[in-house]
């Protein structure tokens, strides 16, 4: 078989013809072109012709001499100009009505209408200039914060959509669409960038770069797209369930098509591989539109006319073919004239290009337009017996109008051969074709009979595709996506061959003239694919090499071959650092990939898990492997988010960790917000309420927390932090209860503690509580205090207990306004000392005014002080009934050593010094010798905490206490004697070998035994209460102007040891060493009184 063109007919010598005889013979070729004349039929006709007229010339085609400036015009104008005068011939003055599917509004069968990514402007290859929005919104995508709100919003968006009831798969493949178009968009305008840098190389290969990046992400979303979401072929008629009348549809109505597509749907695999070409095709064809890397040749009217060759032959040149059908050269075995050579493979390089895109019918137009509607016949766009059109691309092309007419009856007169007979002889004759193309395009060697020097690969390539000769096709393959397209094209049209073939019986010979006949050694399945794409050398295609090792072609392979297991482990090593590839808690190492390749992998990992690849997270696959790697990859972005301050974006990833993953990671989020403004902090918690909704109560509490009971650092100097980390549970009311609780154990905390622990506590309750706080406390009191009933909606489903709180956090409100009021007396009274020193003028007293205010002042903070020190401050007697008995105690002190301070003028126990070296067992034995003293019913235990020089003093019951009525049971007396020795050993003095060492209390927890973090409370602040009267009185006395008579705490020791009856003694309050302090600073006060009586 010499090829499909012959059997078209040829064009013989030029011998003339009337324009009659031409216009017919020209309307027989577009018949057999369009499949309504039978090709055997077309044959003999057009051969007899031959026989008579000797052949047409090759410019006696109507409109082709008219042409013969050939105008340069792109492809695509051909096709415009077309169009605009076929709409101008038309009666209606509008365009021909195309059938459903062709570029119409309405859907095909049910299938909606594909349209094009939003994201892209729809405009001609003649590129449009770059407006200086694009090329801002281009150099956007090299800052990744940019990049990385987009998808923030299109995710946001995603859920969104979800939440008001649309169906899952169609927000997701919505998500897919932008997510695509995004990149595209981005891609082909750094692409256009790229072109206005070449003077900048750094630019110029940065933005390349980028470019090149966006496409592929963009390339992965469109197959994710393509494989879950998108039909490749589509059912008509009774068939599709629609009722559409079989002639209404074109093409794809003929018997063998409507087969070919309920096979490719009935089979899993195989639609598969029809979505696979389908993607290819699609991304094809947008670089195509984009005229991007495509780099294709113009090509005008009349460019395949060999008007050149028609004059060499006539003037005598032997080497030209003497006849001007497309068979000649092969037949003669002569050559075309270089530059038709030249034009016919510039042509041939176009329609492969169109080829490549799916764009089937473009080509076949472009082949009429240039004068050779000969092979545009050969391209086998009608009569149902032509490559397989799958996708959006093959489903959206408008159709000819012109053609329209022809196409139906040549889908309708398929019926009447037998089914598959043109499709193989149709395949059979692209096999001669490619062969005879080719001249061997292995090799260089021998004579070319296109001519020129120049072999027709891209002939080769054409028509090999059709086939599956994949030997042809390959030689012109620059890039990854063409090889892949390249054997799954082949592979596709296989098994359309093989679903054709089984409609045929087995004696009949038209199943033999092409299934044993096609090419062998090609790949069967999608893994033989890719592994013949892996067998490719750099010596082959050194680009292809390179392609296939990145990142995104790893993933586009192994989502097309459906191995989702390979996929993660893959994205285990590429995202996760080493530390992190085995299961198990987060480890926060550095991970190895770059910030886009982070963004990239969360979002595929989500996508996966939406789609049921990675199953849901659930109580019985919580931890497996998958979800770990799911878990870990959103927390290796979510950290990067954290790093690089993109607070907004991070709940919108961390509302996807399973719960041991979230806390984990908004621990470390809350943490490092606390750096941040409190405006930056509530907009945090407003954003977390939205995305994460009731967890973000269970969060704040547990930051909170842990905070307070694991602050790092010296004790002093994170209390204001831990101060502050309650400003997360204030937020709103429904924290509220929250917020009391931990303002409390906060509160307690820090009564044990220094100066800064002391200031922190102001800052907690003056400035950390808002106002509302307060008003809420003080509605819930008169509600409570009112109530007939238990209100079981206080706290806790317990009044009383609400009561006692409340009630307790207004003590420690009074308390630290009191000793921040003193310290503030303090400093002020050194200030006056220090100035009126005895090396400066005036002398060494104060003046009297400056002595007056200092006295009034001390007069009130001594009658506030007495008041604290009289009344039932902190006192137990409130308690709930029920709470834990004094057997079940259990008490645990997070502390360090420190010096004991030298003064105890309201500044607290607790000096700046930390004992190094402190041995934990001395104290262990102190403090177990000391409760032993005092009945053995409770047990101490100290051991190192995970942070140098703190530790952990733990006391409980001991054997035999719990047994309630023995000798052994414990009662509220044993508890205050527990607080007495606990508050000894935190102030110091509570052995001798502990003489000089006092403890910095971080954290106090006594669980649910309230009772007793009150009585080591009181321990601690009574005892500090009682030495700041004294030196209260101390300071009075020694201003000038005192009465002696009348002095403030005259009888404050007599009232401290209870000796006038009216209270109760306080010295069980105080260590030995602080009894030695108080009799020194009421000694000193005694003589400044005896000293103004004098």
């Amino acid at each position: 078989m010499e090829g499909l063109g012959r059997g078209l007919g040829g064009f013989g010598p030029p011998p003339a013809l009337s324009y009659a005889d031409e216009r017919g013979l020209l309307e027989e070729l577009e018949q057999a072109a369009t499949g309504q004349l039978d090709l055997r039929a077309a044959s003999s006709t057009i051969a007899h012709k031959k026989k008579s007229h000797g052949g047409v010339t090759a410019g006696g085609r109507h409109g082709l001499d008219a042409t013969a400036d050939r105008n340069l015009l792109p492809y695509v104008s051909v096709f415009e100009a077309r169009s605009n005068e076929l709409v101008a011939a038309s009666p209606s003055g509008g365009a021909s009505p195309a059938p459903p599917g062709y570029g119409s509004s309405s859907s095909v069968l049910g299938h909606p209408q594909v349209q094009a990514s939003p994201y892209l402007a729809s405009r001609s290859p003649a590129k449009q200039p770059l407006s200086r929005r694009d090329e801002i919104e281009a150099e956007s995508v090299l800052d990744n914060q940019n990049v990385e709100v987009s998808y923030a919003q299109m995710m946001t968006k995603l859920g969104l959509d979800s939440l008001q009831g649309k169906p899952l798969d169609e927000c997701l493949r919505s998500s897919l669409v932008e997510l695509e178009g995004y990149c595209l968009k981005r891609s082909f305008q750094l692409s256009a960038l790229c072109r206005k840098m070449m003077h900048n190389t750094m630019k110029y290969v940065s933005y390349k770069n980028a470019a090149a990046e966006m496409r592929q992400e963009a390339a992965t979303w469109c197959l994710l797209r393509h494989l879950f979401f998108e039909i490749p072929v589509f059912l008509d008629g009774p068939a599709g369930g629609d009722g559409v009348d079989a002639m209404d549809l074109g093409v794809r109505t003929s018997a063998a098509s409507q087969v070919v597509a309920e096979s490719i749907l009935a089979d899993e695999g195989t639609k598969d591989l029809a979505n696979v070409v389908s993607w290819l095709e699609f991304l094809s064809g947008l670089d195509l539109d984009e005229n991007e890397a495509s780099g294709l040749p113009k090509v005008g009217t009349g460019d395949g006319v060999w008007s050149e060759t028609k004059t060499q032959s006539a003037i005598g040149n032997a080497k030209v073919v003497t006849e001007l059908d497309p068979d000649a050269p092969a037949r003669q075995g002569k050559e075309l004239s270089s530059e038709n050579a030249k034009d016919n493979e510039r042509l041939l390089k176009v329609v492969w290009s169109l080829l490549r895109a799916g764009r089937l019918r473009d080509a076949c137009n472009i082949c009429r337009e240039c004068g050779q509607p000969w092979r545009a016949a050969s391209l086998a766009v009608s009569g149902g017996f032509g490559p397989t059109l799958v996708g959006e691309v093959s489903a959206s092309q408008q159709i000819d109008p012109t053609f329209m007419e022809k196409e139906y009856e040549a889908a309708a007169d398929e019926s009447d051969v037998e089914p598959g007979l043109r499709r193989f002889l149709w395949k059979l004759s692209c096999q001669a074709i490619s062969e005879s193309a080719s001249g061997d395009a292995s090799t260089s060697a021998g004579p070319d009979a296109a001519g020129g020097g120049l072999k027709p690969l891209y002939e080769a390539a054409t028509y090999g595709s059709f086939c599956g000769n994949t030997r042809r096709v390959l030689p012109v393959c620059s890039s990854w996506e063409d090889v892949v397209w390249a054997y799954s094209r082949s592979l596709l049209e296989r098994k359309v061959d093989d679903t054709i073939a089984e409609l045929v019986p087995p004696s009949s010979q038209s199943r033999g003239l092409w299934i044993d006949q096609r090419p062998s050694g090609v790949p069967t399945t999608l893994e033989e694919i890719f592994d013949a794409v892996d067998g490719i050398d750099a010596s082959e295609s050194a680009q292809l090499v390179q392609e296939r090792d990145q990142m995104q072609r790893q993933i586009q392979l192994f989502m097309i071959v459906k191995d989702y297991g390979s996929l993660l482990d893959c994205l285990r090593k590429w995202i996760l650092h080493p530390s992190d590839h085995s299961m198990g808690e987060f480890s926060f190492g550095e991970p190895p990939a770059s910030p886009s390749a982070m963004r990239f992998a969360a979002h595929l990992v989500l996508f996966l898990r939406f789609l049921g690849i990675v199953p849901s997270s659930s109580e019985g696959n919580e931890f497996s492997e998958h979800q770990d790697l799911v878990n870990k990859v959103l927390q290796v972005y979510t950290i990067h988010l954290m790093d690089t301050e993109q607070h907004d974006l991070i709940p919108v990833y961390a509302a996807h960790l399973r719960d041991t993953s979230l806390d984990l990671t908004y621990m470390i989020f809350l943490d490092e917000m606390m750096k941040y403004s409190l405006v930056e902090q509530q907009k945090c918690y407003v954003l977390a309420c939205k995305y994460l909704g009731e967890s973000v109560a269970r969060l704040t509490c547990k930051y909170a927390t842990k905070v307070m009971q694991e602050a790092r650092g010296p004790i002093e100097e994170n209390a204001e932090h831990r101060a502050n980390a309650a400003l997360w549970l204030c937020y709103e009311e429904s924290m509220y209860h929250s917020a009391l609780q931990h303002s409390l154990a906060l509160c307690r905390d820090f009564s044990m503690g220094g100066l800064k622990c002391y200031e922190a506590a102001s800052t907690l309750l003056l400035q950390v509580l808002p106002v509302e706080f307060w008003k809420w406390l003080e509605a819930l009191k008169f509600e409570g205090s009112h109530a007939d009933v238990n209100r079981m909606d206080m706290m806790e489903n317990d009044t009383k207990a609400f009561m006692a709180s409340a009630s307790e956090i207004e003590d420690w409100r009074e308390w630290y306004e009191f000793q921040d009021s003193i310290r503030k007396w303090i400093s002020l009274c050194g200030v006056i000392q220090t100035d009126v020193g005895p090396d400066r003028p005036g002398g060494s007293s104060v003046s009297v005014s400056n002595a007056q205010s200092l006295r009034h002042t001390g007069e009130k903070l001594m009658d506030q002080a007495l008041g604290l020190l009289t009344r039932k401050w902190l006192q137990t007697q409130d308690l709930p009934d029920d709470h834990v008995e004094s057997s079940d105690l259990s008490v645990f002190l997070t502390c360090s050593a420190v010096e004991k301070p030298a003064g105890h003028e309201g500044r607290g126990f607790a000096g700046g010094a930390v004992v190094e070296g402190f041995r934990l067992g001395v104290l262990e034995s102190a403090l177990n010798e000391a409760l032993q003293s005092e009945g053995g019913h409770y047990a101490a235990s100290v051991k190192a905490a995970g942070e140098a020089d703190k530790f952990e003093v733990s006391l409980c019951s001991a054997k035999g206490a719990a047994e309630g009525d023995g000798p052994m049971a414990a009662n509220q007396v044993d508890l205050e004697a527990a607080a007495y020795i606990i508050g000894w050993a935190i102030k110091g003095n509570l052995s001798k070998d502990l003489q000089d060492i006092g403890l910095n209390v971080q954290h106090l927890d006594c669980g649910s035994h309230h009772g007793m973090s009150r009585f080591i409370c009181r321990q601690i602040c009574m005892s500090k209460l009682v030495l700041q009267c004294i030196y209260i009185r101390q300071v009075l006395s020694s201003l000038p102007g005192a009465d002696p008579g009348s002095s403030a705490g005259q009888n404050l020791v007599q009232m401290i040891v209870g000796g006038n009856g009216s209270s109760a003694d306080l010295t069980h309050y105080l260590s030995p060493f602080q009894v030695q302090e108080l009799v020194l600073m009421e000694r000193e006060a005694t003589i400044n009184e005896i000293g103004s009586r004098q």
